[in-house]
């Protein structure tokens, strides 16, 4: 198999659908996928929504689970393809272009990502984010998280998300998959994925510093006090 989504979902009734569509409609004939539902005992119609797609690709687990990044690490272990693409059960996938899809096929890279449309809770325009270029000296995540595809043995070989960083453990998987050399890490101009504002890990600068600190310090053990220092003042400015 080529490539599986992981959803996360609790009581996503609301968005679950475009979600899931957006995947169906993206995927190329020539591109095998799965769909993988890992949802928290959901008490909405989250569930009802997903069974009336009767599609065989979507694979749903719903149990108990410690939080987003517990149930996306569940969700690679059983994974079976070849790529992982995690995609937050509030976004969808607004394009995806050819060279990307055969390039995937191909096994070309380690990592495939591209780039997010920031959009707010009824669907407006706010904002595009490609390429991060200087996100060492901004003490920023390397990659858009949401348009992450990567190979599962790279979950293998280096690990999955470290629960214990909290809202902040994107960060910290994308900077230590950052700092491995000799992967073939691709950006993908045509990769495009709806963010809604609103979400868990809605901006980097919102991450709590009880996470973020020891992720800094790890990551930036000379200047972390410089990234801590910008952040406070950044959420200073944005109550002014």
């Amino acid at each position: 198999m080529d490539i599986s989504f992981v959803i996360c979902t609790f009581n996503s009734e609301a968005t679950i659908s475009d979600t899931i569509t957006s995947i169906t409609k993206n995927v190329p004939a020539f591109v095998s996928y799965e769909i993988l539902l890992i949802d928290n005992q959901s008490k909405d119609t989250t569930l009802d929504i997903v069974h009336g797609y009767k599609n065989s690709c979507i694979r749903i687990i719903s149990e108990p689970d410690e939080g987003y990044y517990d149930a996306l690490n569940k969700g690679i272990n059983i994974s079976r393809g070849h790529y992982i693409w995690a995609v937050n059960s509030d976004d969808y996938l607004l394009s995806t272009g050819s060279d990307f899809w055969v390039s995937l096929k191909a096994q070309k890279y380690n990592m495939l990502h591209g780039q997010i449309i920031v959009i707010d809770s009824k669907g407006n325009f706010k904002k595009s984010i490609g390429k991060r270029r200087y996100y060492l000296r901004r003490f920023q995540a390397p990659f858009n998280h949401p348009t992450c595809v990567v190979e599962k043995e790279i979950y293998t070989k280096y690990g999955c998300y470290t629960l214990s960083s909290g809202s902040a453990a994107d960060l910290e998987w994308m900077l230590r998959i950052s700092r491995i050399k000799g992967l073939r890490i691709k950006y993908f101009e045509s990769i495009k994925t709806a963010f809604r504002l609103g979400g868990w890990t809605t901006t980097s600068h919102e991450y709590p510093f009880q996470f973020i600190t020891p992720i800094l310090k790890k990551y930036f053990p000379f200047t972390w006090r410089v990234g801590i220092l910008g952040r406070r003042l950044l959420q200073i400015r944005r109550t002014l």
